[in-house]
């Protein structure tokens, strides 16, 4: 691999064998270097192939700003998600976390500490996120001796959520919220304890991640046809229940959000709300 680029003494952009830009790190790799040098094949560490030019050129740019060994853990880190979760991320996570893990590191050092009030929600809603972050936090404690809180894991769940979705930071807490507000409100309706590791809450919950999603986008809801406008005035009529629950929630999403849901999302909701409804009672009766 020849040099494009020296980014710092010890990161560099050079050309692969397929005449690809990647990113090399190594300890002095760039020092005393220069454009079209052969890369020291003895000090690579790691060699970083982004496809997204815009995250690329992002990547570069915080080389310069980051500690090498800041982002050796962050690549530790996704290395770990991509082997232990099959996590298929955007390359911007590359960028936004390298970013986070630097900036947290400097905080505890400098003994400031961010509490995170959405550390439940995002451990209920975002299970496989939440694992990986708090196996982040056992290696950043063990990397830096530092005593990162468990708060932190959900921040770092936060990036995997966005590198899995396309989803900005801002508008994943709101879908968090969402979320957390939709099931208050079958549980306050139904008078009922969710078992959240039912497979039915999770394949609810996974529903409401789409159905908030949609929400933020204002992707427009439709009504359905009239064959299917029948079928939802026979759900509504058979799950009398789930269907009013269903209206609150609806009633809800416009007064918050100003996004009116069609007919084909109450169905989906009624259909998803009674069948998990359904199953808890089940499970307590047969107790």
């Amino acid at each position: 691999m020849r040099i494009r680029k020296v980014l710092n003494n010890n990161a560099v952009v050079a050309l692969n064998d397929n005449l690809k830009e990647v990113v090399v790190i190594g300890k002095g790799l760039g020092f005393q270097r220069h454009v079209d040098d052969v890369v020291d094949p003895e000090k690579i560490e790691k060699i970083f192939t982004l496809t997204d030019k815009d995250s690329l050129n992002k990547f570069q740019s915080i080389l310069s700003e980051i500690p090498i060994t800041h982002i050796l853990l962050t690549e530790k880190i996704i290395d770990y998600a991509v082997k232990e979760y099959k996590k298929e991320l955007n390359d911007v996570i590359y960028v936004s976390l390298s970013d986070h893990i630097n900036m947290a590191i400097e905080r505890y050092r400098k003994g400031i500490v961010l509490k995170n009030p959405l550390v439940s929600d995002i451990k209920r809603f975002y299970r496989d996120e939440f694992e990986i972050g708090k196996w982040a936090v056992e290696i950043l404690r063990e990397e830096t001796g530092l005593d990162f809180l468990i708060d932190e894991a959900a921040f770092i769940a936060f990036h995997f959520v966005n590198a899995t979705s396309n989803i900005d930071m801002s508008n994943i807490m709101t879908m968090t919220r969402m979320i957390e507000e939709i099931t208050s409100i079958v549980k306050s309706d139904f008078n009922i304890q969710l078992n959240e590791d039912s497979v039915g809450y999770l394949r609810f919950v996974n529903n409401l991640k789409l159905f908030a999603q949609r929400v933020i986008n204002k992707n427009e809801s439709y009504n359905m046809d009239n064959s299917e406008d029948d079928l939802y005035l026979i759900v509504k009529e058979k799950y009398p229940e789930a269907y009013r629950c269903t209206e609150k929630i609806a009633e809800w999403v416009e007064d918050k959000y100003n996004f009116i849901i069609g007919t084909d999302e109450r169905l989906y909701l009624i259909i998803g709300i009674e069948r998990m409804v359904n199953n808890e009672r089940l499970k307590k009766s047969d107790t």
